[in-house]
């Protein structure tokens, strides 16, 4: 839809109320300012010498490429046998010379002028967001180990032959844990590596015969396919009771990596036409504006 609007500007209260001179409310096709069809093209609009006037021209697109071209032709006459505007400057030198001897003589000798802000331009966008969030779940392996006296223990990843550069004491930090087993399976030589990043929660209890139970708890922070390989421990370091004993478990499994596809229907606003689309989860913007 396309609309212009007018105001006349007077010096007591500036520019007043906008008039609405033409809406094209459809597509209007294209064509040159003389040639165009005549319900592209306003009725006269009579201005007044000396005055200031404004005009805005507003383009509502409702789907696809829109455009308007704009053509504005000063004190042109009007030929009621073809319902065409002939130009008035030829007019005067004798094609269809019907206008009155003031306009011709303004149009000679005062030619119209156009302030800076005549071609001033505003665009709104209509934003539209689409929103789909899908509940992921990081996987969890806990390690425990019961009975320990003294010594050093070492964890390893997804089945490395190498292990942690430092072995790992019962002084040694949650976040040290976590740094040195991302540092492990960086360094080690692995076709594929599954996680490098790991969050760590470590806790202690200590029983009457002065052995020390460890805690630990490693959530695996990324996604995968299929669950993470399980860690594993070596204890050989570790001095402690007739009940050293360890265990090793997944305790919370991962969710699946989302995909799929989701659809995307568009219904104008006249509800004359809907388009639907159906894109994968995973699209670039570049295929969501092709779609």
């Amino acid at each position: 839809v396309v609309s212009v609007y007018g105001a006349k500007y007077t010096a007591s209260s500036g520019f007043g109320a906008e008039s609405l001179i033409i809406s094209i409310p459809y597509y209007a096709g294209t064509g040159e300012y003389y040639s165009a069809r005549s319900i592209n093209k306003s009725p006269r609009v009579f201005l007044n010498r000396g005055s200031r006037y404004k005009l805005r021209f507003n383009l509502l697109n409702t789907g696809g490429p829109d455009y308007f071209s704009l053509a504005m032709k000063v004190d042109p006459s009007y030929d009621a046998s073809s319902g065409y505007l002939v130009d008035g400057l030829a007019a005067m030198n004798g094609a269809n010379n019907d206008l009155p001897a003031e306009v011709k003589l303004q149009e000679a000798a005062t030619p119209l002028t156009f302030s800076d802000s005549f071609l001033h331009h505003q665009s709104f966008k209509d934003i539209q967001v689409i929103s789909i969030s899908a509940n992921l779940v990081k996987e969890v392996q806990s390690i425990s180990i019961w009975g320990i006296l003294s010594g050093t223990f070492d964890i390893i990843i997804q089945n490395a032959v190498s292990t942690l550069k430092t072995p790992f004491s019962l002084s040694t930090s949650s976040t040290d844990i976590a740094n040195n087993m991302k540092s492990a399976v960086q360094s080690a030589n692995l076709p594929y590596i599954e996680c490098a990043y790991f969050s760590v929660t470590k806790r202690t209890q200590v029983f009457p015969d002065s052995s020390t139970a460890l805690f630990l708890s490693i959530t695996f922070l990324q996604d995968n396919s299929v669950p993470f390989t399980m860690l594993e421990l070596y204890t050989a370091n570790l001095k402690g009771t007739s009940n050293l004993t360890y265990s090793i478990q997944r305790t919370q499994l991962h969710s699946t990596v989302a995909g799929g596809t989701f659809g995307i229907k568009y219904t104008n606003p006249n509800k004359l036409q809907q388009l639907s689309t159906v894109v994968p989860l995973g699209a670039s913007a570049q295929t969501l504006r092709n779609a």
